[in-house]
């Protein structure tokens, strides 16, 4: 436990604290100081020492689940003029610490009035809380491990072993998930049965030089020389090391010689990497995008004092990685296609780019849809993985299989840059049918389609058996606990009203959540319309992006129309997808508010199920409002969390499903599946699909 400052102490280091804290939870509220900090009891305690450790107020009885944020509130609320330094949560007891005296008296007999939830709060002055003294040991500098080590700990292993790794890691996450819904009296989860609703891991299909995406750091290694590679230590280790990255297997033939040409220029140069404590230097670090046909560098440094050594710096830059200012250098042993240059004196500061030379933009391919991505462009770092994780999106939310493609080799280079390109190919009809026709010898007749939500009506985690979709990819079996078969149910298109002269077409809205440059959303529409070519899927179909960022809204609108989406199927929106829910009709494609005699509808309502759901967010997690918003969206009913930090993910997928309540309204959704994917092979990391549905 650290020493008690005399200054506030952050919120982030606080709730640290929470976790951390386990001796008050099983020693008992006693006003007894621990023999570890009680030097004398012989000795008498000065006044002023006595004041100093007087001025802690214990809190107990209060609520379950009472959260540290909401006794922060709580404090504020009871005594607003009142300054406080420390508050800690340990189950049903609080701790809170004062600046004087006075203020802890005020305290006491404050909550001492208080009840919450019919619980009456008790209130006592307790000792401060006991100085744990720093072993030693600590201040010790740690080994330094390798790259290999820091970057990629499981390349020792097997593939197939690393997949069982992360398979009983996504369990025991799945596990953890399923007491903390129990313990928020989430509806049958002490029923769920984490075998049953976790799926077997999707591995990559590359599991070595795939990452597209690569930043280093220049500094020196522990020898003093100069290294452009990984950090090895920490901050608050005082000191900043770096070690070579050239043998990290996950890394690709050209960012690699990228980044040993940049060392080299580094090493011949009079300017010095930045020292992140002395505050002096200048280069500070590389990123590298890499792809197929182009690659992307931003160096970033520390503002310089002089402006011509700066002017120069560009000059020597563009000569070293490129031949003329707009054209790449083909005999290096590696290929820039874009150079940017980026001055940050902080981290928290944002970088002021400036393009030095070739296209201000790079470009990729998923499903041989072609994405522009910029500097600041969010994109998966596993290309052909990606693939992969949004294949499971689509299943995930019912979607009619994608047609048969066939990926083939794409020769960029000599030895293993040979295997990284590859394009996909769509396979001929026949070809097609052909394959499916070896697992389902006898074809059906394509039955009328019915609504998504009829198709999921289980419990989840109790299913037995998993849901067979048959060779024409458009209805399923669905097998029931009893082991009878029901009725078929088709995947993806709602019922519609009774047929008339001019039926009205059934209409189906993808809502792409935290949509960045529209990637998942625009691979889904693809997918979409190739059911249409296909008659797999007969309606019209709309596609809203929602994203808080303006440049990646612009990104996605322009990725949509570069890849011939048609104009009246998409709309990207710049807000919070909480204010957009709330007026979704008015938001919505004209595609979906087309009538059958092609006028539009003014007002345009959603039947159960015609409303699928993708939530992509960042590592952390989403803020609750998205998350409420969700629940309030009564006309989605199924929805897809995808999330590359499965225990972050954790808090939403149970606000998602825990009871109604007056911060969480709208009806709770229910976990149907997890399907874990491996998006980083060599490395502990991987991703969930996560379905939900009510």
């Amino acid at each position: 436990m650290a020493d008690i400052a005399p200054e506030p102490v952050a919120e982030a280091n606080v709730t640290e604290e929470v976790t951390q804290a386990t001796e008050e939870t099983s020693a008992p509220a006693t006003d007894a100081v621990p023999d570890a900090v009680t030097e004398s009891e012989n000795k008498p305690i000065p006044e002023e020492d006595e004041k100093k450790q007087s001025l802690r107020m214990q809190v107990q009885n209060l609520p379950r689940y009472f959260s540290f944020a909401q006794m922060k509130k709580l404090i504020s609320k009871t005594l607003p003029d009142v300054d406080y330094r420390k508050v800690k949560v340990v189950g049903d007891t609080c701790y809170v610490s004062f600046l004087n005296d006075a203020d802890l008296q005020r305290a006491i007999a404050a909550f001492e009035k208080i009840e919450i939830k019919n619980n009456k709060l008790s209130a006592k002055q307790v000792d401060d809380e006991p100085v744990r003294q720093r072993d030693p040991r600590d201040d010790k500098p740690k080994p330094i491990r390798t790259a290999e080590e820091i970057t990629t700990p499981l390349a020792n292993m097997s593939y197939e072993e690393q997949l069982a790794s992360k398979q009983k890691q996504s369990f025991d996450v799945a596990l953890k998930l399923k007491n903390q819904a129990t313990h928020q009296q989430v509806q049958n989860s002490r029923k769920w049965r984490v075998e049953t609703i976790l799926k077997q891991i999707l591995p990559s299909p590359v599991t070595e030089h795939y990452r597209n995406k690569s930043e280093f750091t220049c500094a020196y290694d522990e020898a003093g020389n100069v290294c452009v590679g990984f950090v090895a230590t920490q901050l608050k280790d005082k000191r900043m090391i770096t070690v070579p990255s050239s043998h990290c297997q996950h890394l690709r033939k050209n960012t690699v010689g990228v980044m040993k040409a940049f060392e080299e220029f580094i090493k011949n140069s009079d300017l010095v990497p930045f020292h992140e404590f002395k505050r002096t230097g200048h280069f500070k670090t590389i990123l590298i995008r890499d792809f197929l046909a182009d690659c992307m560098v931003v160096v970033t440094v520390f503002p310089f004092e002089d402006p011509e050594r700066f002017e120069k710096l560009k000059t020597e830059l563009v000569s070293l990685f490129m031949s003329t200012e707009y054209e790449a250098v083909s005999d290096k042993p590696f290929r820039v296609t874009s150079l940017y240059l980026a001055v940050q004196a902080n981290a928290s500061d944002t970088p002021k780019l400036e393009k030095l030379a070739g296209t201000p933009y790079v470009y990729e391919r998923l499903f041989n849809i072609k994405f522009r991505i910029s500097p600041n462009t969010f994109f998966q770092t596993n290309t052909i993985a990606t693939e992969t994780l949004y294949t499971a999106i689509g299943d995930a939310l019912g979607l009619p299989k994608p047609a048969k493609m066939v990926r083939f080799p794409v020769l960029t280079g000599a030895g293993v840059e040979a295997l990284e390109g590859s394009v996909l190919i769509p396979v001929k009809k026949e070809i097609a049918v052909k394959v499916e026709a070896e697992d389902a010898p006898v074809k059906e007749e394509a039955h009328a389609p019915a609504p998504v939500e009829e198709a999921v009506k289980h419990e989840p985690m109790e299913v037995t058996e998993e849901v067979k979709t048959e060779s024409n990819g458009e209805t399923e079996a669905v097998v029931e606990e009893s082991g009878e078969p029901s009725a078929k149910k088709a995947k993806l298109e709602p019922e519609g009203p009774p047929k008339t002269d001019a039926p009205e077409p059934e209409k189906l809205l993808v809502l792409d959540i935290c949509c960045g440059a529209g990637t998942i959303g625009l691979a889904l529409a693809k997918r979409i319309e190739s059911a249409i070519a296909q008659g797999t899927f007969k309606g019209n179909y709309g596609l809203l992006g929602v994203e808080i960022v303006a440049e990646a809204v612009a990104d996605a609108e322009l990725n949509a129309k570069d890849n011939q989406l048609p104009p009246e199927s998409y709309r990207y929106i710049a807000a919070g997808a909480e204010a957009i829910f709330k007026s979704l009709h008015y938001y919505v494609p004209n595609s979906v508010k087309r009538n059958a005699d092609g006028t539009l509808q003014q007002h345009i309502s959603f039947k159960s199920g015609q409303v699928l759901g993708v939530l992509d967010p960042p590592r952390a997690g989403m803020c609750d409002s998205v998350i409420i918003g969700c629940r309030k969206l009564a006309e989605m009913r199924r929805l897809v969390y995808v999330s590359c930090d499965p225990k972050a993910a954790i808090k939403n997928l149970v606000d998602l499903c825990k009871p109604r309540s007056r911060k969480f309204e709208g009806e709770p959704f229910t976990i149907s599946s997890i399907q874990p994917v491996d998006m980083f092979p060599l490395t502990n990391h991987y991703e969930w699909v996560v379905t939900l549905d009510r």
